[in-house]
């Protein structure tokens, strides 16, 4: 298998600019899916944390296959960074 990976299109909103990227460790468990999720970039449009593997479409995956993947097993459990407080602490 290749390691194969394509530029960054949000599966959420379909945009193409990035916000944070992010390395993580996890406690692997085979009942949450985000767990096995150690690269995560989130979208500069949405805001949504996006699993890199999907935002990338590594190993050839076709966008078509990152969205149903994106909905279908993460988004339910996603979450959005909050930018207005992300910038709260910039403003005292």
């Amino acid at each position: 298998m290749r390691d194969e990976r394509g530029d960054f299109m949000c599966p959420e909103c379909s945009s193409t600019e990035t916000g944070l990227m992010a390395m993580v460790s996890t406690l692997f468990d085979p009942e949450v899916p985000w767990s096995g999720i150690l690269q995560r970039i989130t979208c500069a449009q949405c805001h949504f944390v996006i699993p890199a593997h999907l935002a990338e479409r590594w190993n050839g995956i076709s966008v078509k296959q990152a969205r149903q993947q994106w909905r279908e097993v993460y988004r339910a459990d996603a979450w959005q960074e909050d930018m207005d407080r992300l910038g709260e602490d910039e403003e005292e």
